[in-house]
């Protein structure tokens, strides 16, 4: 079945380049990790998200102490930090924080900063562009207390982000691998081999070179275990600079209920706003009935509400009521809390169109500044217009109406 068919059911395109000279074979698994297609060269699929496996010899997984404040840092400072361990000057590496070992030690990734420029050209040129880089070497199944090895292509994982690459020997544990173990304060407890047919060593003679239990896993295919991606090399320069939409169909269905969610909510505002005008309309034709109703005289009806309270006003005024916005109702409210305030004399009173305007003689600005609040009660304003600076204290322009 052609690839293009299986653009739904397609996971992931893995690409594995040659460690001499970038050529690269490319395999594609569906979404059950089952091995679909397989090329070599040019012409593979472009359409499909792209992870890079890079070969163990052309990768160094190290591991050091560094002050917290320096992890994660550009992988041109980190270079510095295995300048011990690697050929070359540090700005010539691409180094990569793994995170934190077995031991807690800072587990770093090193690559050869020109051979990996030219291998994403390489692919670029054939239009793939990879989400992610990975090592070989981490690919293989890790276990706590063992070690694993690729014994056919010389691949060994010795803990959480190290490994190596070794001589494939068959007859001979091989020598890296010796010469790991003599290095490493704790031994292993057990070493698994991966081997791709049904052919296996001397398990006998490897166990007593190595003194522990060696276990073998026949039939085992790299190219059929499609890898998650547990230390990511594109960062820092090589990081990628334009979006990935590959998984934007994994979330369409969760895109389409918030659609949805979102259309029932306008739909449900919309509604809600219908009601709520409507039930306004009915109270305005209700106010303006009663309002006729009650005074059947008036010509028009501007705003029955205000014009409501003035009539009811001028009636209150007719039977001898005052209202709360003439003189003395604003007077009786205030003058009881001028009486009492400390130093104040009135100078003038004026009212004037439901406004009683008052001109007041203070010790200093801030008992002018706090007139406002001592003289206001409920239904009534009162707005310090201005103050006035006098020898003896200063004069206080304050205006009182009713708010009700």
């Amino acid at each position: 079945m052609a690839t293009h068919h299986l653009a739904e059911s397609i996971l992931k395109l893995l690409i594995y380049p040659n460690s001499h000279d970038l050529h690269f074979d490319w395999f594609v698994f569906d979404a059950q990790g089952k091995l679909h297609e397989q090329g070599s060269g040019d012409h593979p699929p472009i359409h499909l998200p792209c992870q890079v496996v890079l070969p163990a010899d052309r990768i160094l997984l190290t591991s050091v102490k560094l002050p917290k404040t320096a992890r994660r840092q550009r992988d041109t400072l980190l270079a510095y930090a295995v300048e011990d361990s690697v050929l070359g000057e540090p700005e010539q590496q691409h180094v990569v924080w793994c995170g934190n070992d077995e031991n807690d030690h800072d587990a770093l990734a090193v690559v050869a900063r020109e051979w990996l420029a030219a291998l994403l050209q390489r692919l670029s040129v054939q239009g793939l562009h990879p989400v992610c880089v990975v090592p070989e070497v981490l690919l293989l199944p890790y276990e706590l207390h063992g070690w694993s090895l690729w014994l056919d292509h010389g691949v060994l994982r010795t803990g959480k982000f190290s490994g190596m690459a070794v001589d494939s020997s068959w007859r001979e544990p091989p020598t890296a691998l010796l010469l790991a173990l003599r290095d490493t304060p704790g031994k292993p407890q057990k070493l698994t081999l991966y081997l791709s047919g049904d052919e296996i060593p001397d398990v006998a003679h490897w166990q007593a070179v190595l003194q522990m239990e060696v276990v073998c896993r026949t039939n085992w295919d790299r190219d059929k275990q499609p890898p998650a991606c547990p230390v990511n090399l594109l960062q820092g320069e090589f990081a990628r600079q334009q979006w990935d939409w590959s998984w934007l169909p994994v979330l369409r269905p969760a895109l389409v209920s918030l659609l949805l969610l979102l259309l029932l909510q306008v739909v449900g505002v919309g509604v809600d706003w219908l009601r709520l005008s409507l039930e306004q309309n009915r109270l305005h034709a209700e106010m303006n009935q009663l309002f006729r109703a009650s005074f059947p005289d008036a010509k028009v009806v501007v705003d029955a509400p205000l014009q409501m309270q003035r009539k009811l006003t001028d009636l209150q005024r007719a039977a001898g009521q005052p209202a709360a916005g003439d003189f003395l109702p604003l007077l009786a409210h205030v003058a009881p809390k001028i009486a009492v305030l400390p130093k104040i004399s009135l100078q003038s009173i004026h009212y004037q169109a439901n406004e009683l305007d008052m001109t007041l003689q203070l010790a200093d600005k801030q008992s002018a500044d706090a007139l406002p609040d001592q003289l206001a009660t409920a239904g009534i304003e009162v707005t310090l217009e201005r103050v006035e600076s006098m020898a003896n204290g200063v004069l206080a322009h304050v205006s009182i109406r009713s708010v009700s």
